[in-house]
C-alpha cells in the first residue's frame, strides 16, 4: 500500500500508510504516531492534488502531472486539478505520475479542439474508464467555453459586462468588459488588442473624432465624428486592427447616405440628401413651362395660309379664330408640322354645323383638323385645342368648339401622328378660295 490512492474503503484492509508505516492488528505502540502523522502526510498532499496546487508540467496538448503520491494506476472517479502551463490548441492528453497518457475530454465524452485549457488556469480532471470508447480517459469538468467550435444555443440571457469608463486617448485602452462608455474629446486613431476575435461595445459621451485607418476600418472608410449618446460595435479582427460592425447615431439619423444628385439609377442602395433632392426639383421645374408663349395675332383678311413656327418642345397649344371667312364653299383646315415642313395627309378627324335643332352636319378630311361653317360666306368664332398625347412630340390630338355668324354651333376633333415632334401650326383651306376676314390668334407652352 504505497498512497492515499490505495487505501480501502473497509477499514480492516488497511494495513499500512502510504509511507510504508504498520497500522497491523497488535502494532508496536510506538509506531502509532509515525503512522499519524503519515496519514496527515498523505491527506496534504491529496488536498494539493484536488485542490489545485499542483503546477502541470509537459507541453500544451500533452500535459504531465506529478502528485507526489505516487500513484500506481488510474481508476474510476479519480479526480485531480492543476494549474495548466500553456494553452492548449487541440487534442490533449494527460498522464499522471507518469502511468501513461491518456486522453482529456470535455462534456459528452469529446475530443478538446483547442481553447479548453489557457495558461494559468486552474482545471479539474475525473478519470472515466468508460471514456473514450472503453480505452479511458480525464473528463475535464470545467473547460473554457472559447474552445467550442460547433453552434451553440443559447436559452438563458446572455450578459455582456460593463467595463470602467474610459478616457479618450489617441490609442484607445479597454480594460476588462465588454461594454465601455467613452469620455472626452480626444481623436481616437486605434485600439489597443484585446484578442482576435474580441467583440466590444462603446457608447460616446461626447464629441470627438473616430480616425479611418487599417487599424480602424470604419463604415463608408471615412472619419466619423461621434454625438454624444452615439453607439458603435468593433471586432478585433487580426490583432490590434479593428473594423466597425455597426454605428447608431443617437439622433436616429443614418451615419451618412451614398449621396446621387441626379437620381438617375432608380437605384435601392443611394439615398439622396436634401439638399440633392431640392436642386433636383429645382431643375426639373425649371424645365417645365407654366406660362403661355403668346405668337403675335395674324390678320385673315386675305390671303391662303397662315403659319406659326418655331413651336418647339410645345405640348399645349391654343388657336382662336375670330370672324375667320373665305371667299368661297372650301373647308377651313388646321395643319400640323415637323422640322420636314407642313403634313398635308394622315389626319384622322372630322368637322360639322349643327344647322338646325335636329340636323347637325358633319364632313372628315385626312388632309387637316376640319373647321365647318353653315353656308359659304359664314365666319368662324372657335378655339381650337390641339395637344400632344405622348412625351415626344409626335401624337397630337385637336377639338374644338364655337358658332358661325348664323348662330349655328361648330365643333369637332381628330388626331394626327408627325414625323418627328412638333415645331409649326399652319391654318389654311381645302381648296383655291382665300380668306377675306376675321383674325387668327395663338399660344402654346
Amino acid at each position: 500500500m504505497g498512497s492515499v490512492y490505495e487505501y480501502d474503503t473497509t477499514a480492516g484492509n488497511n494495513t499500512q500508510t502510504g509511507g510504508g508505516v504498520s497500522v497491523a492488528e497488535g502494532v508496536n505502540a510506538a509506531l502509532v504516531n509515525n503512522a499519524q502523522r503519515d496519514v496527515m502526510a498523505d491527506t496534504a498532499k491529496w488536498r494539493d492534488v484536488i485542490g489545485g496546487a499542483k503546477t502541470a508540467g509537459g507541453s500544451a496538448n500533452a500535459i504531465t502531472l506529478s502528485t507526489g503520491l505516487s500513484v500506481p494506476s488510474y481508476a474510476d472517479g479519480q479526480m485531480f486539478s492543476f494549474v495548466a502551463a500553456g494553452d492548449n490548441t487541440g487534442a490533449t492528453t494527460l498522464n499522471i505520475d507518469t502511468i501513461g497518457a491518456k486522453a482529456v475530454r470535455k462534456n459528452g465524452d469529446v475530443a478538446l479542439e483547442g481553447g479548453e485549457i489557457v495558461t494559468g488556469g486552474h482545471y479539474i480532471v475525473q478519470y472515466d474508464a468508460s471514456a473514450n470508447s472503453a480505452a479511458g480517459a480525464f473528463l475535464l469538468v470545467n473547460p473554457l467555453s472559447a474552445g467550442l467550435s460547433s453552434a451553440n444555443t443559447f436559452t438563458k440571457t446572455q450578459t455582456w459586462t460593463k467595463g470602467a469608463d474610459v478616457a479618450s486617448a489617441t490609442s484607445l485602452t479597454l480594460g476588462d468588459g465588454n461594454y465601455f462608455d467613452i469620455t472626452g474629446t480626444t481623436t481616437v486613431a486605434t485600439i489597443a488588442t484585446k484578442g482576435v476575435g474580441t467583440v466590444v461595445k462603446l457608447h460616446f459621451d461626447g464629441i470627438l473624432t473616430l480616425t479611418n485607418s487599417a487599424d480602424l476600418v470604419l463604415p463608408g472608410g471615412a472619419d466619423i465624428t461621434t454625438a454624444a449618446g452615439d453607439e458603435a460595435e468593433f471586432i478585433e479582427y487580426a490583432t490590434g486592427d479593428w473594423r466597425c460592425t455597426d454605428y447608431q447615431r443617437a439622433s436616429g439619423l443614418p451615419l451618412a447616405a451614398i449621396d446621387e444628385d441626379d437620381m438617375s439609377s432608380d437605384s435601392e442602395t443611394k439615398v439622396p440628401t436634401q439638399q440633392s433632392v431640392k436642386a433636383y426639383v429645382d431643375t426639373e421645374v425649371a424645365s417645365i413651362t407654366f406660362d403661355w408663349t403668346y405668337e403675335t395675332p395674324q390678320a385673315t383678311t386675305s390671303g391662303t395660309e397662315f403659319d406659326f413656327t418655331g413651336l418647339t418642345g410645345a405640348s399645349e397649344i391654343e388657336m382662336v379664330l375670330e370672324g375667320v371667312s373665305l371667299s368661297g364653299t372650301d373647308l377651313i383646315l388646321i395643319q400640323l408640322g415637323d422640322a420636314g415642313g407642313i403634313e398635308t395627309t394622315g389626319y384622322v378627324g372630322a368637322g360639322g354645323v349643327m344647322v338646325s335643332t335636329t340636323t347637325f352636319a358633319a364632313i372628315e378630311s385626312t388632309s387637316g383638323f376640319v373647321i365647318r361653317v353653315a353656308v359659304a360666306g359664314e365666319a368662324a368664332n372657335a378655339l381650337v385645342r390641339i395637344s400632344a398625347y405622348d412625351s415626344t412630340g409626335v401624337d397630337w390630338a385637336t377639338s374644338h368648339g364655337g358658332r358661325a355668324t348664323t348662330n349655328a354651333m361648330i365643333s369637332g376633333g381628330g388626331t394626327k401622328t408627325l414625323s418627328a415632334p412638333l415645331t409649326q401650326v399652319r391654318l389654311t383651306r381645302s381648296g383655291s378660295n382665300t380668306f377675306d376676314a376675321g383674325q387668327v390668334s395663338l399660344r402654346w407652352r
